[in-house]
Formats: C-alpha cells, structure tokens, sequence
C-alpha cells in the first residue's frame, strides 16, 4: 500500500522528517517497506524543447534530436517513440544527477556518451527516471507554454511528495486508506484526526433519470448504494487530483474515474461509475448466473466468469463483475453526461473465488477480499459526489438509492484490565485504555462490573475476541515500553513440551533409521482423494484456490506416493521416506471443527532397492519384512514395543494396537494405486497415530540397566512345522510367555516351505537363548524347557518338532 504524504497529512498532522512517520508505523503493525521522494532533487533537470528529429543511422529504434535548453542547442540521442517536435521535455545534461538511485545506492549521473557512434550531451527523461511516476512508456511531455531553461524544480515546487510503502497484513483492510492509517497516528500520536465533510447538496428529487435495486442474494451483497448524476463533463482531471493518484502509482484517466480512485485510496472503499445512458431499462440488479458468461471487461478483453460469480446487471445484460472490474458496455467516456456512481459491500470470499478463477487482482478486489467496512458505502459515494461537484460546478445529483438488506449489527466485547495486564507484562492505567481505544474509534466507556465494554466499529473486521483489544493496546503502548524482565526465570531443561519431544524423538528415531522426511500438501483433489476412502468420509474447503486443491488429505499416502514416484522417475533405485503430519475426517465430535476431525499421524514408505549395486553385494528389493523390521525398530527406540501389539489382516497387511485402541496399519499399496502412482515396484508403507504413540511413551521412565552377566549363556535352535497361516510372531510370543526366567531372547533365523514339507504346512527356525545369573548352564538344564513348549505349541496349535 501506498501511501502519499501530502495526502495524510490533510487527516492527521505529520512531522516534517518522513522517517520518523514511518518508524512510528512499523511500531504499530503497519510496516514500512520503502520510502520514495518525488519531485525531490529535480533542481538539475530542465526544461528543453525538441527543435528538430532525425533517425539515428544506425538504429531502427534511435533517433537524433536537437534540444534547446535555454542557452544552447544539445544534440541527444533518443529511443523513445512519442518523441515530436515542438514538444517541451525535461532534459538531464552532462554532468547533472537523476532523482533516482543504482544498484549501490548512489545517484544516477549523466554522461557525455557516444550511442551507436554519435555523441549524446545529455538525457531526454521519462517519469519514472524523475521519480514521478512508475511510468516508462514513453518521454515525458510537458505543457507546451513551458519556457525552456527553467529548472523542473521550479516548474514542479507543488508536486513534491514522499511516498511510504507499507506492508498490509490480511487481517487490516482497514489500512488500505489514507484515513485507516491517519486515524491509526492520531490515536498513536494523540493528536486530532481530521475527516472531510460530505454534504448531498445540490440534490434535486424527481428529476433526470432513475433507477430501482434489486439484490439476489443479501448474504453476497449485503449493501448497494447508487448515486445518480447528470450534467457531468467528462475531461482530463485537474493537476491536484493528477498528482495525487501518480504519487500512489495510479495513472490518470478522466475526471471520473479519478474521483473514484481518489475516493477508493481515502476511504478504502471501491467505487465505480457507470454512464448511466448505456444502462438498458430503470432496473440495477446484483445477481449471478447458473452458467458461464462471456464478458468484456473495461480492458478489452473478452473473458469467461464462471458460474456462479456475482455481476451486476441492468434490465438486459452484465455491465459489471462485481467487486472487480466494470464492463466495456458501460464504461464512462468523453461522450458521457449522466452517470450512476456505485458503492457497495460484496462479500469477501465470493470475490476472492471469482479473482482467483479469473486471475485478476485489482485495487478493488484487494479491498473486497478483506473485507471493507459494511457501513461506510453512503459516505464513499457521497464524497465522490462532493469532488466531481467541486471539479464540474454544473453536476447534479439526481438521486441517491441505498438498499441495505442485511445490515451488520455492531459487536460489543467485554475487557478485563487484568487481563491487559497479564497478557502484556505491564500495568497500564485504566483510564489510559480506554482514552486510547476511543481515539481508534472503538467506543469504550467503564462499567458497574469493573470491565470495560466496547463496541467495535464496523472498519474493524479483525477484532473479534478480547485478545484483539489486547493486541491494540499493546500496538499503541508500544512494545518497546514494555520491560523484559531476566530474574527469577526458571530454564526449562528442553525448548519443547512433551508432545513437541516425542515428535521429535520419532523424527530423530527415524533419520537414524535411514530414512528421509518429507513435506506434502495437506490438500489434494477430490479424484485423488476418491481413491483412499469414502469421499463422502472427507472435508471438502469451501473455497479451493485451484481444483487440485478441494479436499483436505485423509492419510499421509498420497502425499508418499508423489514423492515417491517423482524420486522414482529421477532414476531414485531405493526409497526410504517418512512424513509427520496432520490429516482430516468427518467427525460428529469435531476435534478440529464442528463436524470435522483432525490427528496427527507419521507414515514411513518403503520402495526399490535396499541399497545401490555393488559386485561384492549384489542389491535386492525391499520386502515386507523389511518394513516389519524398521516398524519395529521404531517401537523399541520409542520404549514402547512392550506396549504394542500386532494382529495380521491377510497377506502383507498387520494392524497395531494399544490395547484396544486402534494404532495404525503395515501395508503393501495395492497394485492399482502402484499403476496411478506409475510404481512398478512393491511399495510399502505404515501410517500411525502419533497421539496414542504419545500416550505409549508416558510414563516409560529411565531406563533401568542390567549387569553383564558372569556366566555364558547357552543357544539352543528347534525347528517347527505348523500351519502356513500360523503368524511367526505370534509363536515367538508364546514361547517367551512359556520360557522361564533362563530365557532372554528369541529369534528366527529360517523359513522354509518345499520338500518334505506339506503344500498348507511351513517350517520356522527358532533359536532361544538361555542365561543363568548364577551358574554356566548345561543342555540337561534346557531339555525340560524345550519340552514344555513344544507339548504346549502342540496342544495349542496342532504344531510339530520337525526332526
């Protein structure tokens, strides 16, 4: 945002040194991003006048001009192509310094050069190298009673300004105004806010043309106010309004058009004015179409509004996309005597769809997708009214409609001031408050329940809450006033809470473990998300930003897949990858919103080869086991395998569990998601709650360590043949439950399925391994174990000692 000096300094009186101004908006949230001078340093630049044109002989695009400046004939060369003779130009010679700044900072000096082998003394200037305007598109010309000679200095001594550019945070449309931001001074400084006067005087009832509103849908448009005005003379507008608009880097168009710029840059509020005798019928309508339209905007172009998006019509056609752009159909001209000015508040998110849809941003859309104030639309239109009444003392205004159909009630929020205390850091006098939210036109008064009650007025969409009253007082206080204390601070032994250190103990865990971390979009197209539930299970946005962006991710796979299918088609031979991340569902609880749930889940992805190829390692492929593996892994870095259990759901697929809460699930993606995804390898994936993994880990407490045992352990190795459907872990399980206190570990070492063995039958390999703290331990110490599991293996599960 712009901001033109001169211009706030008509609303709230400013210090001379525009740097203090804009140090006093960074402290107040309104952050200053650049400060221009414009008519500043042009006592070098003078006024010449072309004497004679030629082409340059050796370019298609040069041209050789002689120049007089008063004193003598320069010759310059010229590229610009609105160059004629007789014109008056401002002309930078030899040795003079343009008003605008290199690379390092430092003025731009003029040189004697020779372009293309003829000599230029000097520098014919368009705007924006005179720090004027942003305008490049050709010399500028002055008025042709200009004398040559004189400094431009002299010629521009009403026409300096200093431009500040500040940062607009989406939360204050309140800023996009000369006046939001002086009213933000006059409370900050504590000094008068001087706000123009609107009068409706000339109006005359029952005369000229008149029109009828009708709006379609008040929750889309909630306020339209039309004024009418005839005697109008459109023209070229007077210098002041020119300067103006140029220092915000607005180009001039006509009387009209300017006003309503100028109103838009005042008070925040787009206008836009129709030639009211090219409205077909006596009849406004705001309203939007099941279908397409075919539109021709002010800039020519021919564009297609989806369906949907709000218009303004007259009896017989669209003459506007509201909140846009107006229509070629309707625009003001030359030719126009009558218009009807237009000020309305469109709703922020139906704008903010049709600008995105259509890829345009204008001044007007940037304000209406903020949001404007919902009761300043007479006042805007008035005032514009006002202005071209001052610019052609002949207008009248003929009429004045305003329908407002959904009108905004004003909010009124409680505040403690013990609460301002606590949440700043600081006692603040009460009186002061409530002094400071007055001058920001938040009407605060105290009452008999020791809070303060204020009502917020309508330009201030963003405060919502009390914590919002809060964040002004502090803005206005200063933060820099507000002391930090050092003692009595008690340093946490770590900068997370627990939630944050188990996060990040599983990212800790999992890098060591081989893997890398990945981030993907939390939004994704319905069609993709149709492919890993019921969509009608999903949370479609309201309003998606494009259509690969319309649903919120029910799982952290899609996002896995990409990746790997973006790393697979780049030549990536094995994938290790994981992501911790939010995901969403329909939820009649709603731990996120209404009707909407929300966990955090981690996903590790497996797919290709475990490692590159190497002649003394020849690669393979990852396996499930290879996934069950590094999942398992996983548990124990967390402290928590003991806590985990485990249940097979057909091939290649296990289910986890705590206790009787569902955890997550081991998989292999089916082979059609493996053909979307373009894989041509098995991928395999987990994806885990990571609160109930949170859950797990409470409570785990330190480590407890063991002594080295004295004595040698013994390993004794059984191999059973049971049933193919027979899980192995679940076997392992049993015999640690039925060894004694001598058994420490158990492991697998083979598997086996072929000859001698039944088609529906495997052979799994155990090896056990027994330890003794108080002796060296013998077979005959083992043999009676071994019995006893397998004769409970047998009972159980039909199992046999393979001989």
């Amino acid at each position: 945002m712009k901001l033109s000096y001169n211009w706030l300094n008509d609303y709230v009186s400013l210090p001379e040194d525009v740097q203090e101004t804009a140090d006093t908006l960074t402290l107040i949230g309104l952050e200053e991003e650049k400060i221009q001078h414009i008519g500043a340093s042009l006592n070098q630049i003078i006024v010449g006048e072309i004497r004679t044109v030629f082409p340059h002989p050796e370019s298609d695009h040069l041209s050789i001009c002689t120049v007089f400046d008063g004193n003598k004939e320069l010759e310059i060369v010229c590229g610009a192509k609105n160059i004629e003779i007789g014109q008056k130009v401002a002309v930078a010679p030899v040795n003079s310094s343009l008003p605008i700044r290199d690379e390092q900072g430092k003025l731009i000096k003029i040189k004697k050069s020779k372009i293309r082998g003829v000599v230029s003394e000097g520098m014919i200037c368009a705007e924006d190298e005179l720090g004027i305007s942003d305008d490049h598109a050709g010399i500028m010309v002055l008025p042709p009673d200009t004398s040559p000679g004189i400094s431009l200095s002299e010629l521009f001594c009403s026409y300096q300004d200093s431009v500040i550019e500040i940062a607009i945070t989406p939360n204050r449309p309140d800023a996009t105004s000369h006046i939001g931001v002086a009213r933000d001074l006059s409370a900050k400084w504590a000094v008068p806010l001087n706000i123009p006067a609107v009068t409706t005087r000339g109006q005359i009832v029952n005369q000229g043309k008149k029109f009828t509103i009708s709006i379609e849908d008040p929750n889309k448009c909630s306020r339209y106010v039309g004024i009418v005005m005839e005697n109008i003379q459109v023209s070229s507008s007077p210098t002041w309004l020119k300067n103006r608009l140029n220092a915000v880097g607005l180009r001039s168009i006509n009387n009209i058009v300017d006003v309503t710029n100028y109103v838009m840059y005042e008070w925040g509020q787009p206008l836009h004015a129709f030639d009211a005798d090219n409205l077909k019928g006596s009849s406004i309508h705001v309203k939007s179409f099941d279908d397409t339209q075919e539109f021709t905007t002010l800039d020519g172009i021919i564009r297609e509004v989806p369906r949907g998006s709000l218009f303004i019509c007259d009896d017989e056609q669209a003459v506007a996309i509201a909140g846009i752009m107006g229509g070629e159909n309707s625009e003001v001209s030359l030719s126009t005597t009558t218009i009807m000015i237009e000020s309305a508040y469109f709703d922020p998110s139906t704008i903010r769809k049709c600008s995105k849809q259509l890829s345009i941003q204008t001044d007007a859309s940037y304000r209406f997708e903020r949001g404007i104030d919902t009761n300043n639309q007479l006042i805007a239109a008035i005032r514009a009214a006002n202005l071209i009444q001052g610019i052609i003392p002949n207008a009248l205004i003929t009429e004045t409609i305003d329908l407002h159909p959904a009108p905004k009630k004003t909010l009124e929020l409680s505040l403690r001031v013990s609460r301002v205390h606590q949440i700043l850091g600081v006692k603040i006098d009460e009186e002061w408050i409530i002094k400071q939210l007055n001058r920001l036109e938040i009407i605060s008064k105290r009452s008999s329940s020791g809070t303060i009650e204020c009502q917020i007025p309508t330009f201030r969409p963003d405060i919502e809450r009390e914590i919002d009253l809060i964040e002004e007082i502090g803005r206005l206080y200063d933060y820099n006033n507000i002391p930090s204390p050092t003692n009595g601070i008690s340093l946490s032994s770590s900068p997370f809470s627990n939630w944050e250190q188990n996060k990040q103990k599983i990212i800790e865990t999992l890098v060591g473990l081989g893997f890398n971390e990945i981030y993907s979009n939390s939004l994704i197209s319905e069609a993709e998300a149709s492919q890993f539930g019921d969509i009608d299970q999903m949370v479609a946005t309201l309003n998606p930003l494009t259509k690969d962006m319309t649903t919120l991710r029910p799982s952290l796979l899609p996002g896995f897949l990409k990746a790997s299918s973006y790393n697979k088609n780049r030549n990536a031979k094995g994938l290790r990858f994981f992501e911790l991340g939010n995901v969403f569902f329909s939820n009649e609880k709603g731990t996120f919103h209404k009707g909407i749930g929300e966990q955090t889940n981690v996903l590790i992805g497996l797919a290709g080869q475990r490692h590159e190829d190497h002649w003394l390692s020849p690669s393979s492929k990852y396996t499930f086991m290879d996934a069950k593996s590094l999942v398992h892994s996983l548990w124990v870095s967390l402290g928590v395998d003991h806590r985990i259990n485990e249940k097979i759901d057909g091939y290649n697929s296990l289910h986890y569990y705590m206790g009787k809460k569902y955890l997550g699930n081991l998989s292999q993606v089916s082979k059609t998601l493996q053909t979307i995804y373009e894989l041509d390898e098995a991928v395999y994936f987990a994806e885990f709650n990571v609160q109930l993994i949170h859950e797990a880990r409470r409570n785990i407490g330190v480590p407890t360590l063991k002594k080295i045992p004295r004595y040698p352990g013994i390993e004794y190795d059984i191999s059973l043949i049971m049933d193919r459907e027979i899980m192995a872990g679940t076997i392992e399980t049993e015999i640690c439950n039925m060894g004694t206190n001598l058994l420490k570990k158990v492991c697998i070492f083979d598997v086996y399925e072929g000859k001698n063995i039944l088609n529906n039958k495997k052979s799994i390999a155990y090896r056990l391994y027994f330890s003794d703290p108080n002796k060296t331990l013998n077979i005959s110490d083992i043999e009676p174990i071994i019995e006893k599991v397998v004769r409970s293996l047998n009972k159980k599960y039909n199992i046999e000692l393979r001989s």
